[in-house]
């Protein structure tokens, strides 16, 4: 699983006027990107079959691009013993912490690599140097309505709860020609418009961010859900690059997780989905097929 999200309207998101006297949708993406924020995300599939929750947790420094994202979830995409452990942002460059059968890797890529998907593109998480100030302004950009909800109570802060209906093919449309999926959008995804639902607090910062997907992958039993928790607003966020030393490109990596996968597929007893080709649904050679691991 690549929790990868592109970027894109960096310049314009983190301008930053902010101030704003109420809760207001409009105002969010500046008022957000003036400060250091905690941020919690959530990543839950279900389907007939099987569920799993994958969770991170870590601080972003808007104003100068930069976060740090930790985990102790398994992913159960690669097989048993390929685990993403920590994600370092720092502008357009991510550092991930991978650790293989017990050994850790310093995975770069330089700049990261984007996948295209609109669910990433929405969703700010580890991966990428994606921001809330760049989906706010994304949504914002890409809805045709935008309603409000209500007020609830997040982490202990009012919040206005707005849900916005993005029309997937303006959203993608704002992504570089490079960065957008290959063929038709609502193909990829099996609908046009996605509900996406935000909760902003008095201050118009961005305290939380959802988006469900039912009928994932075109299985009608299946369920994606992602949320992103923002709060402690003004927390330290310090973040440095690993050692040059301990750091490996993106081909050395895929050459050791190679016969890894290629183990668990041969040693196995329960199953579990695992991708052979590129994961990028851009690329025209994707696909997963059952692997077996131990």
């Amino acid at each position: 699983m690549r929790l990868a999200l592109a970027a894109g309207l960096t310049a314009a998101a983190l301008a930053g006027c902010g101030g704003a006297t109420g809760a207001s949708l409009e105002n969010a993406a500046d008022a957000t990107g003036e400060e250091t924020s905690a941020v919690a995300l959530a990543y839950r599939y279900k389907d007939a079959d099987r569920e799993y929750e994958f969770k991170s947790n870590g601080v972003f420094d808007y104003p100068n691009e930069r976060g740090v994202m930790t985990t102790s979830s398994s992913l159960p995409f690669f097989g048993k013993g390929v685990d993403l452990r920590e994600v370092r942002l720092l502008g357009n460059v991510a550092y991930m912490r991978w650790e293989v059968k017990g050994k850790t890797y310093w995975l770069t890529q330089d700049p990261v690599e984007k996948s295209g998907d609109p669910a990433e593109v929405l969703i700010p998480g580890p991966g990428t140097p994606t921001k809330p100030t760049d989906v706010l302004s994304r949504v914002l950009l890409a809805s045709d309505e935008n309603d409000e909800v209500g007020k609830d109570e997040i982490r202990g802060t009012e919040t206005t709860h707005y849900r916005a209906r993005v029309d997937l093919t303006k959203l993608v449309e704002q992504l570089p020609p490079s960065e957008r999926p290959e063929g038709d959008v609502e193909t990829l995804w099996g609908e046009r418009y996605v509900p996406v639902d935000l909760w902003i607090d008095d201050e118009s910062r961005l305290r939380r961010i959802t988006m469900t997907r039912p009928g994932f992958g075109n299985d009608s039993d299946a369920e994606l859900r992602i949320a992103v928790d923002l709060f402690d607003y003004g927390v330290d966020a310090n973040v440095e690059a690993p050692p040059k030393d301990e750091r490996i490109s993106q081909e050395e990596f895929d050459r050791i997780l190679g016969p890894v996968i290629d183990a668990t597929s041969d040693a196995g007893e329960a199953d579990v989905d695992a991708c052979t080709a590129s994961p990028n649904p851009k690329k025209a050679d994707r696909k997963c097929v059952e692997q077996k691991t131990p």
